[in-house]
């Protein structure tokens, strides 16, 4: 039986570590505390800021995370 969704959280794993850790993170505890991590852009768009990448995305009905865009932060 296949996972729904586990080839997508095995190429964030190996793409980039710490998107994978906060996504982790909200699955397992609903919230990320960290505000240099995670944090709400406005207009329920929400930014996860491993460094140096950041990804936008919001959230869709049935506890689903949409990663919209992802670029690479140089500030």
């Amino acid at each position: 039986m296949e996972i729904p969704g586990k080839r997508s959280l095995f190429f964030i794993a190996v793409f980039c570590q710490g998107l994978y850790w906060i996504i982790k993170r909200l699955g397992d505890f609903g919230f990320v505390s960290d505000k240099t991590k995670f944090r709400n852009e406005g207009d329920d768009i929400y930014a996860m800021k491993p460094q140096p990448n950041r990804f936008l995305s919001f959230f869709f009905e049935g506890n689903k995370i949409i990663i919209t865009n992802a670029f690479v932060s140089y500030s």
